[in-house]
């Protein structure tokens, strides 16, 4: 009997992390939990990091009741290594990978739906390599996969091999993409329910990805105080709503701000005294959730702007400053890649006219957007049941792969 392992590890990540196991979870407790007990495939465990291993923003308890599935806690390294004895394991966060021993088979479900403007070639490569298989919805973000470990495996070929403290396994491997459609995508746009934007009732979201993987050059965080004073200047009746994402921003058990960000929670606590309708979205809920209260979204680069597309059919806002797309070529590349699918401002005036244009969109025209998406950059006609059953069962061998040599076979 195969024993199938799920690992949230997304340090101070809620539900929107969570979401990405969850839905794998629930696809594989439809393969394999029709099987009568005797003749019973699959062994499922779902497993969180907690205690002195990593917060990752929500307890056991709460994870157990969104999932409404056991939850077996990692507190300390002896409940980790318990994981080994599985045969493969999912992952939500892929930095734990490098220290499973070959004989696991580590999976690791890629966040967003989007290609992002991702720092320079070889930044995340260390981790990225290590995984036997990655879970990729997007032809965007399987180029990306492709070119980063096509050119580090060519270029550098050993030289990454002790790059993380105390691996267990090296860089040098086969490493399969597994083409599916969007894992955390619960609920599509249904056209059954559109609403127009309310012109007098406006919500703005600003939800910056991590400087950590765009790089602090890119991060609207250089212009974080700009923005939403520009914004609250000329719309203002609109309700702003900041989310950052969990590992850059949160809020304590005290209810007070914490940032590694210099200056980024004093200027929130300053804009929420200053700005009567800016506000901080509480962290508990799930992105989707958080999608639902908002009309406009404005990114910097996170994949969440293409997961806001999906559920409201309105193109996200990337706000990147243009000299930082003209210095540097990974971001310069993501606007040519992105420029026909989302909307992009490179300076505050461009920024505004493009929230008006958001406002005035008609039906078709927002439609048009979420159409076009679907249609050039997901891969939806893929079988994601089969798929994730063809991982367990080691039918992989007409997968596209990455080969030890950085050789891309995409069939």
């Amino acid at each position: 009997m195969k024993k199938i392992a799920l690992l949230s590890c997304t340090p101070n990540g809620g539900k929107t992390y969570l979401d990405y196991l969850k839905n794998v979870l629930t696809y594989l407790l439809e393969i394999y939990n029709n099987t009568p007990p005797q003749q019973k495939l699959c062994q499922i465990d779902f497993f969180q990091l907690n205690g002195e291993m990593m917060d990752v923003g929500l307890t056991i308890s709460e994870t157990e009741n969104y999932l409404q599935y056991k939850v077996k806690a990692i507190n300390n390294q002896t409940d980790f290594f318990k994981l080994f004895n599985y045969d493969v394991v999912f992952f939500n966060q892929p930095f734990l990978i490098p220290y499973f021993p070959d004989k696991v088979f580590c999976v690791n479900i890629l966040h967003g739906n989007a290609l992002t403007p991702s720092q320079p070639k070889e930044n995340y490569f260390s981790w990225l390599a290590y995984q036997d298989a990655f879970i990729c919805p997007s032809y965007s973000v399987l180029k990306a996969c492709y070119d980063e470990l096509t050119v580090c495996r060519k270029k550098h070929n050993n030289k990454f091999e002790n790059l993380v403290y105390n691996q267990k396994r090296s860089h040098i491997r086969k490493t399969f993409a597994a083409k599916t459609q969007p894992i955390k995508q619960e609920n599509f746009f249904n056209i059954n329910d559109y609403k127009n934007v309310d012109k007098d009732n406006l919500t703005i979201a600003i939800f910056p990805a991590a400087p950590q993987v765009i790089g602090n050059d890119v991060s609207l965080f250089n212009s974080f105080n700009l923005i939403i004073e520009s914004i609250a200047k000329n719309f203002p009746t609109t309700k702003i709503i900041f989310r950052s994402h969990a590992i850059n921003f949160y809020k304590n058990d005290n209810g007070e701000y914490i940032s590694h960000i210099n200056g980024l929670a004093k200027a929130v606590q300053k804009l929420e005294q200053i700005i009567p309708n800016f506000y901080v979205d509480t962290f508990k809920k799930s992105s989707s959730e958080f999608f639902n209260q908002c009309d406009i979204l404005i990114t910097d680069g996170s994949s969440g702007g293409v997961s806001f597309l999906l559920n409201k059919a309105m193109p996200p806002i990337y706000y990147i400053p243009r000299n930082v797309v003209k210095t540097k070529i990974n971001v310069h590349n993501f606007v040519a890649l992105q420029k026909d699918k989302v909307l992009f401002a490179h300076s505050i005036k461009e920024l505004i006219k493009q929230i008006n244009h958001c406002i005035n969109l008609t039906k078709e025209q927002r439609i048009n957007y979420f159409n076009n998406y679907c249609e050039n950059d997901l891969f939806l006609e893929v079988d994601t049941k089969q798929v994730l059953k063809n991982i367990i069962e080691n039918n992989i061998k007409n997968f596209p792969y990455i080969d030890e040599k950085g050789n891309v076979f995409d069939f």
